[in-house]
């Protein structure tokens, strides 16, 4: 099945809240067979966005980059190849450095069957500054997957992924400088490596040069949920990690906020009443919890509550969003809470997106005036289309109508969103 990637910008949605869309029809990324895209993109200090996928343009599986503007030029000309080492390079990350260049991470199955961590760094002029092929980051025996990245403030990044050298599933992670060179022990250090396993997790800088990581610890058919702090040398920042979840029933699939004021919101799925819940819990950058011991509720309805998505308000809250099962179909509601974890919107949150028919994948970002703009895919009749709404801090949608992103024949998914420095907003989707 034929596969492309295209994108739309929003303008306007910070100056005047309008909806207008920049392009008139959806502008091609990459176009062809065999196209892998995982999401993967980044806003570029000068108003463009790089995105990131794997296809078979050469034969076998490689990497490929694509800068674009905000009048939708390709601004390489033809992709850049990021890696096209023999086998398979896939499951890109990628996140722009505190030097205003890009670091790229993957799995390489060129020299291991089971798949090795690689990274390469670019700059916006599409050049490769690291090593052909990419700097190893772990070539340890047995399997590494799920990547997670963030930047450092030295123009490095942490790289964080699932590593199976030990029995059960565990979190490892290496940081490398601003040259590619690993900064920790060689193949990584452990981040979590209890009995049990650690898989799922959600991590982001502490606004110090480290970063946090929230995670799911599995031993003994329960599930609960962990945040650590690391400083740059690797070195935890807290004596034990926090405990923001560990009461009966599981609790997993853990997301994270930062705000502006040193202080992170984690919100995640929780079964202590059977059907999964909403919950949610803030912290210091000592780790102490702020709201109520195992968090304080979201959303407890019967049926489930999953799929979480959060942004940062501007006052110390965060907006929350999740597919709702309240209703016979699948819906998108939402809550904000304010800084001290109550809810600013009607108990239980209220609907987002909740037409005929299921609206399940959605991305979100902060408008900058305290408000958010959520784009999101709703599926009617066995189509796929997406769509775009604006709401306020008071849960009121500003727009009279969703703006249709795409509605053209046949199903557009795999929706994601990136805001510029001019205050536009770039959405892009598989087709």
């Amino acid at each position: 099945m034929k596969k492309s990637i295209f994108f739309l910008l929003l303008m306007g949605l910070i100056i005047n809240l309008s909806a207008e869309l920049l392009w008139q029809e959806p502008i091609p990324i990459r176009q062809g067979v065999n196209i892998e895209w995982f999401r993967s993109g980044t806003q570029t200090a000068d108003g463009c966005a790089i995105y990131v996928w794997s296809d078979t343009k050469l034969g076998e599986r490689d990497l490929w980059a694509q800068k674009v503007d905000a009048q939708g030029n390709a601004v390489w000309g033809e992709p850049l190849l990021i890696d096209g080492k023999p086998d398979r390079q896939e499951d890109p990350v990628i996140t722009m450095t505190s030097d205003n260049n890009f670091v790229i991470a993957w799995i390489d199955f060129s020299d291991d069957l089971d798949g090795n961590v690689y990274a390469q760094k670019i700059n916006a002029q599409g050049q490769l500054l690291w090593q052909t092929g990419g700097v190893p980051v772990c070539t340890y025996p047995n399997v590494q997957i799920s990547l997670n990245m963030e930047s450092d403030n030295e123009g490095g990044v942490y790289i964080i992924w699932v590593d199976s050298r030990n029995p059960g599933k565990d979190l490892y992670g290496q940081h490398l400088n601003s040259s590619g060179a690993p900064l920790w022990q060689v193949n990584g250090i452990p981040i979590a490596n209890d009995i049990g396993d650690e898989v799922q997790n959600t991590m982001l800088p502490d606004g110090q040069g480290g970063f946090i990581i929230a995670y799911t610890y599995s031993f003994g058919g329960a599930e609960d949920i962990y945040a650590k702090r690391f400083l740059s040398d690797g070195t935890m920042a807290w004596q034990q990690p926090t405990i923001l979840s560990n009461v009966n029933g599981n609790q997993g699939k853990v997301r994270m906020a930062t705000l502006t004021n040193g202080e992170f919101v984690f919100v995640w799925e929780d079964q202590r009443n059977e059907d999964p819940d909403i919950y949610a819990q803030k912290i210091d950058e000592q780790g102490n919890l702020l709201w109520q011991v195992g968090g304080v509720s979201v959303c407890s309805l019967v049926g489930m509550q999953i799929s979480i998505n959060m942004e940062p308000d501007n006052e110390g809250g965060v907006f929350i969003i999740w597919v709702d099962s309240r209703h016979p179909s699948k819906d998108l509601f939402g809550q904000h809470l304010s800084a001290s974890g109550n809810a600013q919107w009607t108990q239980n949150g209220i609907p987002i997106a909740d037409g005929l028919g299921d609206e399940i994948q959605n991305t979100m970002l902060p408008d900058g005036q305290g408000g958010f703009i959520i784009a999101y895919t709703h599926s009617y009749a066995s189509n796929d289309d997406l769509y775009a709404k604006h709401f306020d801090a008071n849960g009121t949608m500003t727009w009279p109508n969703p703006v249709v992103i795409s509605n053209a024949n046949g199903n557009q998914s795999d929706i994601r969103m990136a805001a510029l420095t001019d205050g536009d907003f770039v959405v892009t989707w598989q087709d």
